[in-house]
């Protein structure tokens, strides 16, 4: 009968080493899985504003590049207005109009600004 004690304490005892090394280890486990989460949140986390940061400067880069061709055509405009106009005058000469621009002849000739 003593025998028979003993080792249903003895086997009670080693349930309970094992339980608290189960628990021991189910914690631990548990441990681990939030700090892999936690991880992951947080590269998650760096990677989206890693993007935003990318997205910004790639359209500050798109922003900047539209803004240089609208230049670069108003400067094509510009110097197509200015050729034109250049031509027309030189048309106009070669037939034998008088064209006076401002800053051209003496003072005082023409229909400009001071009358004739």
């Amino acid at each position: 009968m003593e025998l028979a004690r003993r080792d249903e304490v003895r086997l009670t005892n080693e349930d309970r080493k094992v339980l608290r090394q189960q628990v021991k280890l189910d914690r631990e486990l548990a441990d681990h899985h939030m700090k892999m989460e936690r991880e992951a949140a947080q590269a998650r986390a760096l990677q989206a504003a890693e993007d935003r940061k990318q997205q910004r400067q790639a359209d500050l880069d798109r922003k900047a590049a539209e803004a240089k061709k609208e230049k670069e055509r108003e400067d094509r405009a510009e110097a197509q207005q200015r050729s034109r106009q250049m031509f027309e005058l030189a048309m106009l000469k070669a037939m034998g109009m008088a064209v006076t621009l401002p800053g051209d002849g003496p003072a005082g000739e023409g229909s400009g600004p001071r009358g004739p």
